[in-house]
């Protein structure tokens, strides 16, 4: 998965690139956020990834981990 950097703006309730809205509202998304839900075997947040695609991606990541990211 790759993606430049991505945000969640509280106050639109949408992912976007950039937002003019307060920064108390936006919420920065990152990859490495991700990894680390996945390792942890913790949740996504609705707010990162919709709950299918998060049950989905988590399920590949048991199964064999290195399937999941791109490495570099």
């Amino acid at each position: 998965m790759v993606f430049d950097k991505a945000y969640y703006c509280a106050e639109c309730k949408d992912m976007t690139f950039q937002c003019l809205h307060s920064e108390e509202s936006i919420r920065e998304i990152s990859g490495t956020q991700i990894r680390e839900f996945l390792a942890k075997r913790e949740t996504i947040p609705e707010y990162i990834m919709h709950d299918d695609i998060s049950s989905a991606l988590n399920n590949l990541y048991i199964a064999n981990s290195d399937s999941v990211f791109e490495n570099n």
